[in-house]
Order: structure tokens, then sequence, then C-alpha cells
């Protein structure tokens, strides 16, 4: 990746990617460290799907 920024559409494709991979990872192993990523990924999440709204994807 030679860009130095993320388009919006990458940034929600990076998040889609990052939640099934800790999602998969936390079936496999509970661990609080992963817990508390899977956690603030949904966040992030929710906060992605507002500002969707405002961009062009």
């Amino acid at each position: 990746m030679k860009k130095e920024e993320l388009s919006f559409k990458e940034k929600l494709e990076l998040y889609y990617d990052l939640a099934r991979y800790f999602e998969y990872q936390f079936n496999q192993e509970s661990d609080s460290k992963l817990d508390n990523i899977i956690q603030r990924l949904k966040i992030w999440g929710k906060e992605l799907k507002i500002r969707q709204q405002y961009y062009e994807v």
C-alpha cells in the first residue's frame, strides 16, 4: 500500500476485516485483551456507520 491516507471506503473495509479476524480469534481463545479490542472495534464500527452517511462510498 503506497498511499499515506485511507479513503473512507478503505476504512470501512479495514473495519470489517479486523472485526472478522478478531471475532474468529475470540472464538478460538477467550482473552480479556481480545474482548477489549472487539468491544472497541464495535464502537468504531458504529461511528463509521454514522459517518458513512456523510461520504459517498
